[in-house]
């Protein structure tokens, strides 16, 4: 709803209500999921790409709704920081130097476990046991087909912005899960679905 309405408010001659409801789908979602901390990004993102063709003509164009979205953050701050308060357990995994550089090590072959159920999605599992990096055998394996589809999303960016987004939105939106912040469980098939959205549309 808040790339819709965005999206509305940018095509419109009179879009400051599809704006104000961009922004406020935003909050909702701020106050719903936390994976929602990649929406004014994506959003930025595809206003450069699609509307504005520059982000200082993004942010020149529309400065008062990205800061609107990007506002949204806070409530999503300060949500957590409850939550991190009245519960002992967040639901962040291993908290140690050692258990973050290999829950990160963990991750390309995490990805590219995600890409191939993307494309043939078999088998499936509700509840991985899935192998933590530990040696560079471990590693080497996934590092460069994971960096080979980074590096081809920011020349698509640079190059033909409009084919890049389903790439970017893609690594946002499994970010604040799949990155540097180490979770319980390495492997979560139901994270893919709403990146699995973008990467269709590129298909279709």
């Amino acid at each position: 709803l808040t790339i819709y309405f965005f999206l509305r408010g940018a095509t419109s001659p009179r879009g400051r209500g599809w704006f104000a409801m961009s922004v406020v789908s935003c909050f909702l979602g701020m106050g719903s999921k936390e994976v929602m901390v990649s929406a004014p990004i994506f959003v930025l993102l595809f206003d450069r790409a699609l509307l504005a063709g520059s982000f200082r003509a993004a942010l020149r164009q529309r400065w008062r709704i990205h800061a609107g979205l990007f506002s949204s953050l806070g409530l999503l701050a300060f949500l957590m920081t409850t939550i991190t308060k009245f519960h002992s357990n967040p639901g962040v995994g291993i908290k140690t130097l050692a258990g973050t550089v290999q829950y990160i090590a963990t991750m390309p072959s995490v990805y590219c476990y995600y890409l191939l159920r993307t494309v043939w999605p078999t088998p499936l599992c509700f509840d991985h046991y899935w192998h933590r990096a530990v040696t560079a055998t471990d590693l080497l394996p996934y590092v460069v087909p994971v960096a080979c589809a980074i590096a081809a999303t920011v020349w698509a960016f640079i190059k033909c912005p409009a084919w890049s987004l389903p790439g970017l939105g893609f690594l946002l939106i499994l970010a604040p899960t799949s990155s540097i912040m180490p979770m319980p469980d390495p492997v979560c098939e139901y994270r893919v679905y709403l990146p699995l959205t973008l990467l269709l549309s590129a298909g279709v």
